[in-house]
């Protein structure tokens, strides 16, 4: 569900210790390190904090497989498309081999 990889990657590349990050939330250092080791349940009290902190979207720390953005959306129906139209061609190969077959 939250993503604490992408939370530890973010403070590290922002160059922030725990504690930097802690005090920003006003919590302990220890309270901070329980959210990156997953062993907070409590996350999303800190949800939109974390958010300004780091100039993100929540989405960001949502781990979920299905959250996409619309490019890849786009990507994929395209594919879908073309897979689409191969199965129609195949279809219609099939039936014209078929028709053929019966004339005869």
């Amino acid at each position: 569900m939250f993503n604490t990889q992408q939370l530890k990657q973010l403070r590290k590349s922002k160059g922030f210790t725990q504690e930097d990050i802690a005090d920003k939330l006003c919590i302990s250092q220890s309270a901070y390190a329980r959210l990156e080791n997953s062993s907070c349940k409590t996350w999303g009290v800190y949800l939109k904090n974390l958010c300004v902190i780091f100039n993100v979207s929540p989405v960001v720390f949502i781990n979920d497989t299905s959250l996409k953005d619309n490019d890849t959306l786009k990507e994929e129906l395209l594919r879908k498309e073309i897979e689409i139209k191969n199965l129609k061609n195949k279809v219609s190969n099939l039936e014209t081999m078929v028709s053929i077959l019966e004339k005869k």
